[in-house]
C-alpha cells in the first residue's frame, strides 16, 4: 500500500489517454500484477497515512536495497 500512495501522490502514472490514474485503476493494477487481493482498497490506501510508527517502512527497505546495490 506504500507503494501505491507513493505512485498516486506523485502523479507519476498515467492513462493511455493521458489523465492521471485514479487510485481505484492504480490500486487495480498493481494487486493483479504482483498477484494480490485487498478486499477494501480504499480503506487500506489510508493506512499507511495513518500510521505513525513505521511510516514508509517498505520504501525504506527499498531504498535501502537500492543504496546497498550501487556501493557494490
Amino acid at each position: 500500500m506504500e507503494l501505491t500512495i507513493v505512485l498516486l501522490l506523485s502523479g507519476v502514472i498515467y492513462c493511455i489517454d493521458g489523465t492521471r490514474v485514479d487510485q481505484t485503476t492504480l490500486v487495480d493494477v498493481l494487486f493483479s500484477t504482483f498477484n494480490v487481493r485487498i478486499n477494501n482498497p480504499g480503506q487500506c490506501c489510508n493506512m499507511p497515512i495513518n500510521c505513525k510508527l513505521r511510516f514508509m517502512y517498505f520504501l525504506d527497505i527499498l531504498r535501502n536495497n537500492l543504496i546497498e546495490y550501487r556501493r557494490r
